[in-house]
């Protein structure tokens, strides 16, 4: 099992969990700055829950789709290509696009930039594939991928759009050729877009579901405090959540109120 220290949650990463090893867990919730624990089971249930991933696990076909996202699908084609790429070899582009996208994105603007760029770019994780975007007239990088490619699935970590060129429909070109190598040529299990977003508003899964017939994945969220001071703590937060609705003008109060609506999320599940 992967588990992974973010933002002082311990995440585990793996979708599908076969074998849970929870003495690992434990320990590294003693051992790291963590404040929880954050896992699912029971992954792709048949009835719904509040807790899913967004996914496509089935061939895609573009014969056999909607005529108008068809259409926009062969238009992303045709003013863009989609490849794999070698991240070295456009470091340049790849940093002055993500400055550019991240500068734009409200929920980024109080933080280091720079540094949350060598975080992924340095990335040591061998799993991780990178693709790029390139206008088929000039050969610009548009846009560019960073996908987690496991043995059974594959984790579309993020994407970066350049604004400017959102009108050649780049993104249809960049999804339209990630489902093509993963599901009908490498025979994946699945593609995630990972799992329901509560942090921040996001197009992007609907936009998915729509176009290119991804669907929700559901499944039970676990939560796991460090301690009992933090359970307490987060408890009585969780009484008094909707008087915490006023502090959402500062970082800290989104962060508090997140954990507030993951918290109702949780205890759906009890």
């Amino acid at each position: 099992m992967v588990w992974v220290n973010y933002n002082h949650v311990l995440v585990n990463k793996s979708i599908i969990n076969s074998n849970l090893n929870f003495d690992e867990m434990y320990h590294l919730l003693r051992t790291e700055n963590v404040f929880m624990a954050k896992y699912i089971t029971d992954f792709d249930m048949k009835s719904p829950t509040e807790w899913w991933y967004v996914i496509k696990d089935d061939k895609i076909d573009l014969s056999k789709m909607k005529s108008k996202y068809r259409n926009e699908i062969n238009k992303g084609l045709n003013n863009a290509t989609t490849r794999r790429i070698n991240k070295r070899e456009f470091k340049d582009e790849i940093h002055q696009l993500f400055m550019k996208v991240m500068k734009k994105r409200s929920q980024h603007k109080d933080r280091n930039l720079e540094s949350m760029f060598v975080d992924r770019f340095e990335d040591p994780n061998e799993l991780i594939e990178w693709w790029g975007v390139f206008l088929n007239d000039n050969d610009k990088l548009v846009a560019f991928a960073i996908v987690d490619s496991y043995e059974e699935y594959v984790d579309l970590r993020e994407f970066f759009f350049d604004y400017d060129y959102l009108r050649y429909h780049i993104s249809n070109s960049l999804v339209y050729t990630l489902c093509v190598y993963y599901l009908n040529e490498k025979n994946k299990r699945f593609i995630s877009d990972g799992e329901r977003s509560i942090n921040h508003p996001t197009s992007i899964q609907d936009y998915l579901i729509r176009t290119f017939g991804f669907r929700k994945a559901y499944c039970t969220l676990h939560l796991v405090y460090k301690n009992t001071v933090i359970r307490n703590i987060v408890s009585f937060l969780w009484k008094v959540r909707n008087v915490l609705l006023f502090l959402n003008k500062s970082s800290l109060g989104k962060q508090i109120n997140a954990l507030m609506k993951l918290e109702t999320i949780y205890r759906s599940f009890k």
